[in-house]
């Protein structure tokens, strides 16, 4: 059908002209409403679609790999707790006195002379043996060694206040005592005896402070703590190279300096 534009008559579509007013009739373009033509939808009619943004799907959680993330959170949150109870723990045991001090001993000068006489003749002797008990060799160590107390930096205060030994099977201990601000420490260094052959020789088997131990290379880096001691019993420590055997049990050290005869055997 072909609509007029001047009066909306409808004509055949084999028409030129208007059927009512003799108008000119214009071919409809195909998709192009006619003017004056209803613009009305027709019922139930729906909307062309909306253009919908594709949305990214989301991976699946590993919830194993979210726990053990859990787990390495908590782990980092406590391992600073952690360290600062080990570190205060061993603070307390350095705190701690040795398990066995012996009793301070009264400096006798004619009781240490005479064990130093019976020591060096013993030494010179083919076949010298000397022993002492563990009080005897403390009087020698508190009448020989008398140390200056060294200057620490931190406003910290230090006094010597002696060493001393405690015997035990197969070795000793070696401790110096010193206070630190009138608090008293204790460093220990274990020894036990070394049969060379020709001579005794010694070595160290641990260190303790207070109550820690104290692993071997850190034993060795803590040795010039006890210099000042060893060097105070220089003479004494040069007689002890001479021997040939010793022998350390609770009770004594047995120092032997045996002849040719019982050296060859």
């Amino acid at each position: 059908m072909k609509i007029c534009e001047a009066c909306g008559t409808e004509n055949d579509d084999t028409r030129v002209f208007c059927l009512n007013c003799g108008q000119r009739l214009v071919a409809p373009v195909s998709g192009v409403m006619p003017r004056g033509a209803a613009s009305t939808s027709s019922a139930g009619a729906s909307a062309p679609p909306l253009p919908v943004t594709p949305q990214k799907r989301k991976a699946p959680v590993n919830k194993l790999r979210q726990r053990s993330s859990g787990g390495r959170g908590l782990f980092t949150r406590l391992l600073p707790l952690v360290l600062l109870a080990g570190i205060g723990f061993a603070v307390y045991l350095i705190l701690q006195p040795p398990v066995e001090i012996p009793d301070s001993v009264a400096i006798d000068r004619e009781s240490t002379e005479h064990m130093v006489a019976f020591f060096q003749k013993a030494a010179a002797s083919p076949d010298g043996v000397w022993s002492a008990d563990q009080r005897a060799i403390n009087q020698f160590l508190a009448a020989n060694v008398r140390l200056a107390s060294p200057a620490i930096p931190f406003g910290l205060h230090s006094d010597f206040v002696r060493c001393f030994v405690t015997l035990h099977e197969g070795g000793l201990d070696f401790v110096m005592q010193q206070k630190i601000n009138d608090y008293p420490l204790y460093f220990a260094l274990q020894v036990e005896p070394m049969d060379g052959g020709s001579s005794v020789g010694v070595r160290i088997a641990g260190a303790r402070l207070g109550r820690l131990p104290v692993p071997d290379f850190l034993a060795r880096l803590l040795l010039p703590l006890w210099e000042p001691c060893f060097d105070s019993l220089q003479n004494s420590l040069a007689l002890l190279r001479t021997g040939r055997s010793v022998s350390i049990t609770p009770k004594k050290v047995v120092m032997r300096w045996p002849g040719k005869g019982d050296s060859a055997r």
